[in-house]
């Protein structure tokens, strides 16, 4: 069964444009374990990653953690 959904899924006709999204940037911003939720404060351009029990604050336009 997995192998007919996995065939479906590469079909040409299921088949998503490659120019959807587009990488413009890597930011590394640390921190220990795995990253658990990821939130958008777009009025403020604040970007908010939490893992175990800290959130990080990373300030998109100074590309740096802030908070």
């Amino acid at each position: 069964m997995l192998g007919v959904a996995f065939a479906l899924a590469h079909h040409p006709l299921h088949a998503q444009p490659n120019n959807v999204y587009q990488l413009l940037k890597k930011t590394q911003v640390g921190g220990e374990g795995a990253w658990d939720y990821i939130s958008l404060d777009a009025q403020n351009r604040h970007l908010f990653l939490s893992h175990a029990t800290k959130v990080e604050v990373f300030d998109i336009d100074r590309d740096e953690v802030g908070g």
